[in-house]
């Protein structure tokens, strides 16, 4: 058995090109197995293929392989580790600490052993720095670029939190960096990448639910109210949030006046999962008596009834008659619009092209009080 010891730690230090005296690694290398993994053969071929993969990495799918069979080490490094018995609380807490001393004296290349849960729990956590360099060695750019991003958000020693969230306690959620550009700058990196390459789809893809978590659930924003607000509305549209999410997000104080309750499907605008009556956008088409004086439109319930539940949404005019089309989306809300009304007559009707913007407008109620009410302006016209 001491001679896979050898072996084990011999390719470890080849990996990490350690030159201390070789005794000393050879009484760690049988010691530090056959004392906190006795008998563990899974452990010891695991971490051999590791290191030999991780010194000749084939090509990019190896890399993303070898990320794999990283966490996976780490994971049974942290649970199959032998501490004796658990039912003295001291006596195994002192063994745990004397445990992490001896192993974070190895410097085993891509493990890290600590303590979790307030430091009543032994932990293994990775470090991203031999793979990085692994990934060097390919001929591909692709596996270099996802693990920069791997890194950049959770650390070259992964962390619990992404580097856009400060959290200073395990109870409470912390407070999000959103208004730094960072997390804006993290999905469009994520969607270069996933548009080129199909390596790490599921870590990409959880680094993208992350970024919606934490936006959706934290103690509070680190950067002032303008700054957040503009990076929630370049993001908004790349995380693809619910009605659901959006409704409760709008509960919080920044966002209740900014976010705004409606949605496209299928080439149709939706508040509250039906369709916006044509008719309401069409009041802010130009007339063909050259009329031109309608600014905006109350969509959702302001007082009363609104545009989307009156009782007569087109004042003039047959709503049945009336369509649109919606030919560009110019961000920000805000769309470039064909509106078209059929009339009797040799014409058989005609087209209106306007640029509109959806925002939330303040209402002042009888009592006094001020709701934010989902409003359709009419920006200008195009072509």
């Amino acid at each position: 058995m001491n001679r896979i010891f050898s072996s084990l730690f011999l390719l470890a230090l080849s990996f990490q090109g350690m030159t201390q005296k070789q005794d000393h690694y050879d009484k760690l290398s049988s010691e530090w197995l056959e004392k906190y993994y006795p008998n563990d053969t899974v452990i010891i071929n695991k971490l051999i293929a590791y290191y030999d993969h991780l010194e000749n990495p084939l090509n990019e799918q190896s890399i993303e392989n070898l990320f794999h069979e990283q966490q996976n080490i780490a994971g049974l490094l942290t649970h199959n580790v032998d501490l004796g018995d658990e039912d003295d609380f001291q006596a195994y807490d002192q063994r745990m600490n004397d445990a992490i001393m001896i192993l974070q004296d190895l410097e085993l290349p891509g493990f890290l052993f600590s303590c979790a849960a307030e430091c009543t729990m032994f932990d293994v956590s990775v470090d991203y720095l031999g793979l990085i360099d692994a990934a060097k060695k390919t001929s591909s750019i692709h596996d270099d670029i996802a693990l920069e991003i791997i890194s950049d958000t959770w650390g070259i020693q992964r962390v619990e939190s992404p580097s856009f969230q400060n959290v200073d306690c395990c109870s409470c959620s912390g407070e999000n960096a959103l208004g730094t550009g960072e997390q804006y700058d993290l999905l469009n990196r994520i969607n270069k990448l996933k548009s080129s390459s199909n390596l790490f789809v599921s870590e990409l893809e959880e680094i993208k639910n992350t970024i919606k978590r934490y936006i959706l659930w934290n103690d509070g924003f680190s950067m002032d109210d303008v700054s957040v607000i503009h990076e929630f509305n370049l993001v908004k549209p790349l995380l693809n949030f619910t009605e659901k999410e959006l409704k409760e997000l709008k509960q919080k104080d920044l966002f209740k006046n900014h976010i705004l309750n409606y949605s496209v499907v299928n080439g149709k605008f939706l508040f509250n999962q039906k369709e916006i009556p044509p008719a309401c956008i069409a009041q802010l088409k130009t007339e063909l008596n050259g009329d031109n004086s309608q600014a905006a439109i109350y969509l959702e319930r302001n007082s009363s009834r609104a545009c989307v539940d009156s009782k007569l949404p087109l004042p003039v005019g047959v709503s049945e008659d009336i369509t649109y089309v919606i030919n560009e989306d110019l961000g920000n809300d805000r769309y470039k619009l064909t509106v078209k009304e059929y009339i009797d007559g040799s014409t058989g009707g005609y087209s209106d092209h306007i640029i509109v913007q959806f925002t939330n407008k303040p209402y002042i109620l009888k009592d006094g009080s001020t709701i934010y009410v989902l409003v359709l302006e009419k920006k200008g016209d195009w072509q």
